[in-house]
């Protein structure tokens, strides 16, 4: 996803308890501008705990990624990786009767 698009930033992640702060680091390419951002955040007034949808919204991006890599790549391997997604976040492959 666009980090400028007015969407938000959902981190999903453990971490150990009483951890006052966590600092990460976001990188990635646009139009093959490198960009690379560090962020600081105050867990005890940014963490949420245990959303089920941040888990699967994350799952949906992930099979939308994987999608865009068979489409151009048709390996077994990425196939068997969307179904092992699919099954492990109880959600549906899109356009699965056209893989």
């Amino acid at each position: 996803s666009n980090l400028y698009l007015d969407r938000p930033l959902v981190l999903f992640g453990r971490y150990s308890k009483g951890t006052p702060r966590m600092a990460f680091r976001a990188a990635g390419r646009a139009a093959g501008v490198e960009c690379d951002m560090i962020f600081d955040l105050g867990l005890d007034r940014d963490a949420a705990t245990d959303d089920k949808d941040i888990r699967r919204s994350w799952a949906e991006q992930k099979m939308y990624y994987l999608i865009g890599r068979y489409s151009r790549d048709r390996d077994p391997l990425i196939l068997k990786e969307m179904r092992d997604t699919a099954a492990t976040y109880g959600i549906t492959i899109p356009y699965e009767k056209d893989l």
